[in-house]
């Protein structure tokens, strides 16, 4: 009816004049955000039950679009989240392979390589031959002398000098020539080892043959069984020759040395008589004297590396190593180096007597390896791993 609307419109006017209640701005700032915002409503008291009735639907229809607000946001948490864990799985990844980049990196400077321990040596051993050669004489001068010479057959500048079918020749004022005396001391080997012995020779002898006969054995009581045994060694070298020579060659070609067994056992036969007349000379009670035992020491070392070269000459029938026919030749220290390089040889350990030799062949040695490589700078020491470096997953999670 005209009355009830009346009454419809006038509360909707008292509704408007009502006083509200505020909230306080400090809890509106506490809900109200960009990303929520809050529409509010103030509080109002019902008079009629048409206002109450229309304050119910504001409020629900606040609350309905609160739940679409929440909803919406919720889905879009969800959807981040969802995007993180994947880029968090990555950032696994890249550290994982990080990680084990890492202890790989430091586990090799702890533990560096072979090639690199080696490296780093020689480096270390060309600084003390340029700085401080005098520390090269408190050990063996013959490993330094032998690193020397793989050093100068290896360059490129020296390789063809000492591996050449050829004499070296060299403008340099480096090739001195070598005192003949000094050349009897020096001692190589062809890096056979017969027994657990290494065959050594003299240079100028080239073979183990004719290694100087130790004074116990140069005694008179021994000299018949030197006899027998020098007399047994000529036969046997010049039994070699002539196989090698050998009338039968048809073509013309070297044959290898051929030597019947009995010639090889007389040669022993009499290496074995020396040894006993040496043991009867010196038995166990002439022994006990400190003196005694040491003279008869270097017989019985002297006895068995003849024995040795012994066997393996019969094994391999190696005439070289029979007839002297390596023995250096030459006379200037261009040929000395020429000579060990073109035959693989290598310096062997100093006798007692040697040293003096052994130091004037270092030296000469010395001048001619820094002629041919003055620098050998030590590289850059490479940079600590870096933790931090490479962290691809590193802001992932940064808004």
């Amino acid at each position: 009816t005209v009355c009830s609307r009346f009454v419809w419109a006038g509360s909707l006017a008292v509704l408007s004049l009502l006083p509200t209640q505020p909230v306080a701005s400090q809890q509106l700032t506490a809900i109200n955000s960009p990303e929520f915002p809050v529409v509010f409503l103030p509080a109002t008291r019902s008079v009629y039950y048409h206002a109450g009735v229309i304050d119910a639907q504001a409020q629900r229809m606040v609350a309905s679009g609160y739940q679409q607000m929440a909803l919406a946001k919720a889905r879009q948490m969800h959807a981040k989240a969802a995007s993180m864990e994947m880029d968090n799985s990555i950032k696994w990844v890249h550290t994982y392979f990080q990680r084990k980049k890492l202890n790989r990196e430091y586990r090799r400077q702890l533990n560096p390589t072979l090639r690199e321990r080696v490296e780093k040596a020689d480096r270390l051993k060309h600084q003390v031959l340029q700085n401080q050669p005098e520390f090269v004489f408190k050990g063996q001068v013959d490993d330094e002398m032998n690193w020397m010479l793989d050093r100068l057959g290896t360059l490129a500048l020296t390789h063809a000098m000492f591996f050449g079918a050829e004499a070296p020749v060299d403008n340099s004022n480096l090739n001195k020539p070598l005192d003949p005396q000094m050349l009897s001391h020096l001692n190589v080997s062809d890096g056979e080892r017969i027994m657990g012995q290494e065959r050594t020779f003299r240079m100028v002898a080239g073979t183990p043959f004719t290694s100087d006969w130790p004074l116990v054995l140069l005694d008179e009581a021994f000299r018949s069984e030197r006899e027998v045994f020098e007399q047994a060694k000529k036969a046997v070298v010049a039994e070699a020759r002539q196989a090698i020579k050998g009338p039968g060659a048809e073509d013309g070609a070297v044959r290898r040395a051929s030597v019947e067994l009995t010639t090889w056992q007389g040669m022993q036969d009499a290496l074995d008589d020396l040894s006993k007349a040496l043991l009867a000379a010196y038995p166990w009670e002439v022994r006990r004297e400190p003196s005694e035992y040491f003279r008869y020491k270097t017989g019985e070392r002297f006895l068995k590396a003849q024995a040795a070269g012994i066997i393996h000459a019969m094994t391999t029938n190696d005439i070289a190593m029979i007839d002297g026919s390596q023995s250096f030749e030459g006379a200037t220290l261009y040929e000395a180096i020429h000579y060990m390089c073109h035959r693989g040889l290598r310096f062997s350990a100093p006798r007692e007597g040697d040293k003096n030799a052994y130091r004037k062949m270092f030296l000469m040695m010395r001048e001619v390896y820094l002629h041919h490589r003055p620098d050998a700078s030590e590289p850059a020491e490479e940079p600590r791993p870096d933790p931090g470096a490479g962290n691809v997953g590193a802001g992932l999670f940064n808004d």
